[in-house]
């Protein structure tokens, strides 16, 4: 016998036969996708028609939910900087509820342009306030620049605190089973805030908008990919091709199966006007060089690179006073 540790038994020789192939290529949230353009408009067509059908799927919106009427009220108006600000609460599936604020040009002579704003994971929701982000005063802003602006609460924040906004497996899992999920819900819930935006007889239901930042920018392309009556979107530091979402509202059951990605999400939305801010300190840091360039040769098949932007600055997440 010769000296040295022998070589652990096993059971079959080292060969690719015997390798789990499973175990090669996991998926994952900060799986390395490629940002792959389509050749042509008839496979962009094609791509977009998959990741809408598998958008749909993980929603659990195949077949669609039945849509109660809706009977949004809207009181407590107030006055403020030339703006009124309102309180908004409706029902949009029996128990489900769509909660937020509206904001309004103080003067209105005319049908006005509209903006949904999905407000993300902000700690405090639809009323934060900080140097990173503030969401009343970028709705505020907008308001007095003509908008009619919407900010409804995700699930599980600020008002609509009747449901979790992160599950636990006991809850996550059965429900799953029957097409129930965080990211179904929380979109239904933009697709109904849309329908009350466009019930409004004071908004230009062909100018309507769609913007917010990390989980808020996902509700905006998914908002987008789902109901085309969005015309113009701004999802702020959210797009990379190694960070699809960490959080349940983004990550629907079966969402990611076939390898559909936030970029053919995104891609899928062309020619459509798009700005896509992004920064150096978090997952967009590639953002200018890398899916942003793809994202230009699926416009380039439209001859629309005009409705494409990108602004990136050197700073941490946020949708700040910069951003705006």
């Amino acid at each position: 016998m010769q000296s040295g540790s022998p070589e652990p038994p096993t059971l079959l020789g080292k060969s690719s036969l015997f390798t789990d192939q499973r175990l090669l290529d996991v998926k994952h949230n900060d799986y390395a996708w490629q940002a792959l353009a389509p050749d042509s408009l008839e496979d962009w067509r094609r791509r977009k028609d998959f990741t809408l059908e598998q958008v749909r799927l993980a929603a659990g919106m195949l077949p669609q939910f039945e849509a109660l009427e809706l009977q949004p009220r809207v009181w407590g108006h107030t006055a403020y900087e030339g703006c009124v600000i309102a309180k908004v609460s409706m029902e949009t599936l029996p128990g489900l509820k769509l909660t937020g604020n509206l904001y309004m040009p103080g003067m209105i002579q005319s049908k006005a342009p509209a903006i949904l704003c999905p407000h993300g994971h902000w700690e405090k929701g639809r009323l934060h306030h900080d140097e990173r982000g503030s969401v009343p005063m970028r709705c505020l802003m907008l308001a007095r620049l003509g908008f009619v602006v919407f900010s409804y609460d995700m699930i599980g924040y600020n008002d609509n605190d009747e449901l979790l906004h992160r599950w636990e497996k006991p809850l996550r899992l059965p429900a799953a089973l029957h097409g129930v999920s965080p990211f179904g819900l929380q979109t239904w819930n933009s697709l109904q805030a849309l329908e009350f935006l466009c019930s409004m007889p004071e908004v230009d239901q062909e100018r309507l908008g769609c913007t917010g930042a990390s989980g808020g920018a996902s509700q905006t392309w998914t908002l987008a990919l789902l109901d085309e009556r969005i015309k113009v979107l701004a999802p702020v530091c959210m797009l990379s091709a190694h960070f699809q979402g960490g959080c349940l509202c983004e990550e629907g059951p079966l969402l990611r199966l076939n390898g559909v990605t936030s970029f053919d999400i995104v891609s899928a939305l062309a020619p459509r006007p798009m700005l896509l801010p992004s920064v150096t300190q978090d997952w967009t840091n590639l953002l200018p060089q890398y899916e942003f360039p793809a994202l230009q040769q699926v416009y380039r098949l439209f001859d629309a690179e005009q409705n494409l932007a990108n602004f990136h600055c050197d700073a941490p997440h946020n949708y700040n006073r910069y951003t705006r």
